[in-house]
């Protein structure tokens, strides 16, 4: 009395209660299709009756095939997504009374996915009180599921596509995605999905350490698809990353010089390394920036309205500045800073201490900044550091000859005229021709080197460029290349294929056949024979026996 009512709970729902013939085909489904990327399940659905769902890669599909949306262009698949068959059976009467069946695919059209059901009816047909549902998943698998489809070389997702008269359609077909850019979406998921399934049950081989790993220790870069180990593409990234040398977070192999992209790397360091990795790529990209500038106060980032404006405004703090200097906006020219800018503003500094209000803060702050800044500018000018004329970025040169590398974003750059180059042309025929070494240059080799004596040692090879160095011992102006096999003439880089043999002979039949006219002591042409010091100053000399 005065209780609250309790409702009777409603009879708890059991399964449908399952016959030992349909219990025998399920376990057999099982079997059938385990290991395999198909998917077998049964559930109870209203009416005591028994659905059965088998998702399987139909038989015969294109592998790899085109796939194209209406209005876009086609991309190639290597694995579409299962068809999915449901079969819906009463437990007890089956397989007398066969299954009612409904038939899905997002690849096929309505069309197509009607008369593959017809085709599953005859199966029913042909199997009457036998295993109808093995039968049907057998079929689905066969090469001959696709056979009688006709399907195009380029599969339109178009659920309509092909459909003159609508009464051939079957209402048992579906399609689970209702747009083509859903259907799009699922296809490359899928494909994917199983790329990477397949990629990790293989042994593949690292471009480093050239050991067979499996797929799951191993990974494949998303730009150019070479394989390596993680542990050697880890330690790679975490060394670049380290160093602050983004140009060489990329692919190292041969040739290839692809950079890694964020997903990449991601899966390859840790969370720590790669915030950094995503913090130097802005920066980097900010630098490059030519109207993009920083805030002395608070450090924030403004942007200039022409790149050659000397007035900014930062958005935050709204403190006007000179982007020269770095100092409150004035209207003279700057001045570049000495030992008595720099003692005042250490004054300045000083004279404020600790700060009492915000806007002493943001003046104490600013101050510092200028003090830093300064500091570090005059470090650069007395080391000799120059910027790099593509990404800006200050370099330090400490030896060596002058072609310079950029370690942040790998421009080429001679270091006498600032100019960005390509190779050593610039040295051979350029501005600083005969400059690729300064004076008095040495090196662990021997003694002090020539600019010039080292300029004419040194010639690109004409058939594929690459560098070929003449030995001071050596006398003879008849090359061959060190990388590529071709012969040619050292002092006019004349290819030896291009040399008339003297008699008509060949050079199997006598070696000294590309000894042509070309080196005929009549001919008034290269002499086969020079020293470095004739070649510097014009003088030939005669060797006994000399062509």
């Amino acid at each position: 009395k005065g209780g609250v009512p309790v409702q009777p709970e409603p009879p708890p729902r059991y399964p449908a209660p399952m016959d030992a013939e349909l219990d025998a085909e399920l376990e057999a489904l099982t079997s059938f299709f385990d290991g395999s990327d198909a998917d077998v399940s049964h559930r109870t659905v209203p009416g005591d009756q028994v659905e059965i769902s088998l998702q399987v890669q139909l038989g015969g599909a294109p592998s790899p095939c085109s796939v194209q949306r209406e209005g876009g262009a086609a991309a190639q698949v290597e694995h579409l997504p299962p068809a999915t068959l449901r079969a819906t059976v009463s437990p007890g009467k089956y397989p007398e009374e066969p299954p009612r069946m409904q038939l899905s695919c997002d690849w096929l059209s309505l069309l197509h996915l009607s008369t593959l059901l017809r085709q599953l009816d005859a199966v029913i047909s042909e199997n009457a009180g036998g295993s109808i549902v093995f039968q049907l998943a057998c079929f689905l698998t066969s090469p001959e599921a696709l056979a009688e489809l006709q399907l195009p070389e380029v599969l339109l997702l178009n659920p309509l596509a092909g459909i003159e008269d609508y009464n051939l359609l079957d209402l048992r077909a579906r399609q689970d995605c209702s747009s083509a850019a859903m259907v799009w979406a699922s296809i490359a998921a899928h494909n994917e999905q199983a790329r990477v399934r397949k990629f990790a049950g293989q042994l593949h081989a690292c471009g480093i350490c050239f050991e067979e790993v499996p797929g799951g220790r191993s990974v494949r870069l998303a730009g150019c698809k070479h394989v390596f180990c993680k542990g050697c593409m880890r330690g790679l990234c975490d060394v670049q990353i380290s160093d602050g040398t983004l140009q060489m977070v990329r692919c190292p192999s041969f040739g290839c010089n692809q950079p890694l992209i964020l997903p990449d790397v991601a899966q390859l360091v840790d969370r720590e390394t790669f915030a950094r990795f995503e913090r130097l790529c802005l920066q980097r990209g900010l630098d490059q920036m030519d109207d993009l500038c920083w805030c002395p106060r608070c450090q924030g980032a403004v942007i200039k309205e022409h790149k050659d404006d000397t007035l900014a405004m930062c958005p935050t703090c709204f403190f006007n500045f000179c982007t020269l200097c770095r100092a409150t906006w004035h209207v003279a020219e700057c001045a570049k800073a000495d030992a008595g800018t720099l003692e005042r503003l250490l004054a300045a500094i000083a004279a404020i201490g600790v700060p009492s209000s915000k806007a002493e803060e943001g003046r104490l702050r600013g101050l510092e900044a200028r003090r830093s800044t300064m500091l570090s500018e005059t470090f650069i000018r007395k080391s000799g550091a120059k910027p790099c004329p593509v990404c800006k970025e200050t370099i330090e040169k400490d030896g060596g000859c002058n072609k310079m590398t950029c370690p942040t974003c790998g421009a080429y750059f001679c270091w006498l005229c600032d100019k960005k180059i390509l190779g050593y042309e610039h040295f051979q025929s350029g501005e600083c021709r005969g400059q690729l070494f300064p004076p008095g240059y040495t090196d662990e080799a021997g003694p002090p080197r020539d600019p010039q004596e080292e300029e004419m040692r040194a010639v690109a090879c004409p058939e594929c460029d690459v560098m070929q160095v003449k030995d001071s011992s050596l006398h003879s102006n008849y090359t061959a290349c060190a990388s590529c096999g071709s012969e040619f003439c050292f002092t006019c880089l004349l290819p030896c294929s291009m040399l008339r043999p003297i008699n008509g002979g060949d050079e199997e039949d006598d070696p000294g056949a590309f000894y042509a006219e070309h080196y005929a002591r009549a001919s008034g042409h290269c002499k086969e024979y020079t020293t470095i010091a004739q070649e510097t100053s014009g003088e030939t000399y005669w060797l006994d026996g000399d062509l």
